[in-house]
């Protein structure tokens, strides 16, 4: 698996990927746009390193998050995309 990581991930796992974790979360989390992530599958084109590394990150962090919510992921993507409210309501 390092060895796979040092020479990066081919990003067409992540048009797997995508039919479980949200594109534009992948997107986020890589820092690229949803169409630079198309082009580089299309062209099986290779995630840097550290794109690599954070996309391993985030399918674990994903994974833990969906075994919170017993596997359910409506509810998972229901919570990520709620609004996040200060405490008593306070403003920063």
């Amino acid at each position: 698996m390092q060895q796979e990581l040092r020479d990066g991930i081919d990003a067409c796992v992540i048009d797997s990927l995508q039919h479980f974790i949200p594109l534009t979360l992948i997107a986020d989390a890589l820092g690229l746009t949803e169409r630079t992530i198309k082009l580089k599958v299309a062209n099986q084109i290779k995630l840097n390193v550290s794109q690599s590394d954070t996309l391993l990150y985030l399918v674990r962090t994903w994974c833990k998050l969906l075994a919170f919510f017993d596997g359910r992921r409506d509810i998972l993507l229901m919570w990520l995309n709620s609004e996040a409210r200060a405490l008593e309501q306070t403003q920063p």
